[in-house]
């Protein structure tokens, strides 16, 4: 006769509920972290170029998980124009540390002197006054998140739908 034994058979559920719940509860979290870029190896979604400084690199996330990686800020604002996405999230790269940090709560310099990988000449800073710094610097101009990824203004919109 074979029996199972009624504890085998509990540890075995209550595992595989606890490793679908971990798996589960992963996926949900990375939709609202930047992914992964591994310097050498990924491409620029926008540019295709390699993405090699990681501290000039920008990432995003659309609503559906789909993950963008891009080697400068300035591709990842053209990409976004270009294919009228407004992604779930956006990462960018401190300039200083070359840590992730929401681009809502990042500085921006703008200058055409700072040589970013495919010369937009944008970085990003977790920090005002190093952003301040660097735009005396690199006498370039600060801007937000929304001045700087600001796609169409309305006076914009309005001459684009007067056109016939």
């Amino acid at each position: 006769m074979n029996r199972t034994n009624p504890l085998a058979v509990a540890f075995v559920w209550s595992t595989l509920t606890l490793g679908v719940l971990i798996t589960g509860c992963g996926q949900h979290r990375s939709m609202d972290e930047p992914p992964d870029i591994v310097p050498g190896l990924d491409a620029c979604d926008e540019c295709r170029m390699i993405i090699n400084e990681e501290r000039y690199a920008a990432a995003c996330r659309t609503g559906e998980g789909k993950a963008f990686r891009f080697d400068d800020i300035g591709c990842m604002r053209q990409y976004l124009k270009k294919h009228h996405l407004q992604p779930r999230g956006m990462w960018v790269k401190d300039y200083q540390t070359a840590g992730w940090l929401p681009a809502s709560r990042a500085w921006f310099v703008q200058s055409k002197r700072i040589p970013t990988p495919m010369a937009y000449g944008i970085i990003a800073l977790a920090d005002s006054i190093e952003a301040l710094k660097m735009v005396s610097q690199f006498h370039g101009r600060l801007l937000n998140s929304e001045q700087l990824f600001l796609v169409e203004t309305s006076t914009q919109k309005q001459t684009t739908e007067d056109r016939p």
